[in-house]
């Protein structure tokens, strides 16, 4: 788990075990999110170099892409902040730089995921969203939406790699839902 860390120069400490916090969690996923019954998966002690032993459970290799997805979709993104915030903030410079390729899907596909009406426009009212301009072949000028610096938590601005005039926002999928969740919120209020 933690060499996409290492990849990026961080040293972990012999006394943090972040596999432990990631395996607790995904254990809880699998038997709320997949139904499976974890306490009938094989165990096994696993041994640390620092002398440390824990009971771990074996997971069948079909697994695999579930919990590197889980990883890269709920604990890096949304624990890893506070496990090393408590344990060696000197790893907090480095986590931005593993988020850069996290998982987008257009605003389309999110709201047919997750059917919320009128999100454009209580974007733009938020803030989170801007109208700009660019030249049009055709029009002279094309209107365009893109995600502001406050928006860029929530996603970021895609250039269509075959027209570079056209940008489009994409949205992470890990922060989609305190998305509309705050847009929600915008409309209970009106």
């Amino acid at each position: 788990l933690i060499a996409p860390l290492e990849n990026q120069g961080y040293i972990l400490p012999d006394n943090m075990l972040p596999d432990i916090s990631e395996g607790l969690i995904f254990n809880r996923w699998l038997r709320e999110e997949k139904g499976l019954d974890t306490n009938e998966l094989v165990t096994y002690v696993h041994a640390f170099e620092d002398g440390r032993q824990v009971r771990a459970k074996m997971y069948p290799i079909e697994m695999w892409p579930d919990f590197i997805k889980h990883f890269y979709q709920e604990w890096l993104p949304n624990r890893a902040q506070d496990y090393f915030q408590k344990r060696d903030p000197a790893a907090l410079p480095f986590l931005p730089k593993l988020l850069t390729n996290r998982l987008t899907k257009s605003l389309t596909d999110l709201l047919k995921e997750h059917k919320s009406p009128k999100v454009n426009q209580v974007l733009l009212e938020l803030g989170i969203l801007e109208e700009k301009t660019r030249p049009s072949v055709t029009k002279g000028t094309k209107q365009f939406k893109a995600l502001t610096e406050q928006g860029s938590i929530y996603g970021k601005n895609e250039v269509n790699q075959f027209k570079p005039e056209e940008t489009q926002p994409r949205y992470y999928v890990d922060t989609f839902q305190k998305l509309l969740e705050n847009v929600e919120n915008y409309l209970a209020s009106c």
